[in-house]
């Protein structure tokens, strides 16, 4: 019975959702029964683009799905628009958040990404430089 009213207070929009939650409004946080994995620093390449908003890790050639709150998606989204020239341009990112290996399908399309990426901040976002990620290969 319990249960039961955690499940309806939370389905029912009881819940508070936090920042880099999928459908997340960036307003608040959310207590879930299984919690997030821990929040961490990731850096690597940001791509946004039609039925593109995608994170590849520096070292990796894993694509991420980036999902994170509204407007912390749309912050990225701006900045990525401000600065790409060319279309599907990476440019180099830093966020808070975490990776989850569960594939992420672009809705009406036959699209699958690896995993999605959880934002929870965006900590910078600049041009892409040769100098990139090099200090992720030294560790």
């Amino acid at each position: 019975m319990v249960l039961l009213a955690a499940v309806c207070a939370f389905a029912c929009g009881g819940g508070e959702e936090r920042e880099g939650s999928p459908g997340g409004t960036g307003d608040s946080l959310k207590s879930a029964a299984t919690p997030p994995p821990p929040v961490v620093t990731l850096v690597g390449f940001y791509i946004f683009a039609h039925e593109t908003n995608t994170f590849r890790p520096c070292g990796s050639d894993t694509m991420y799905w980036v999902v994170g709150g509204r407007r912390t998606v749309e912050r990225l989204k701006m900045k990525y628009s401000q600065m790409a020239i060319q279309p599907l341009e990476e440019v180099y990112c830093e966020f808070r958040g975490w990776l989850s290996p569960e594939p992420h399908v672009v809705e009406g399309t036959t699209i699958v990404y690896d995993g999605q990426a959880f934002v929870e901040e965006l900590i910078s976002m600049r041009k892409r430089t040769a100098e990139d990620c090099v200090a992720q290969k030294k560790k």
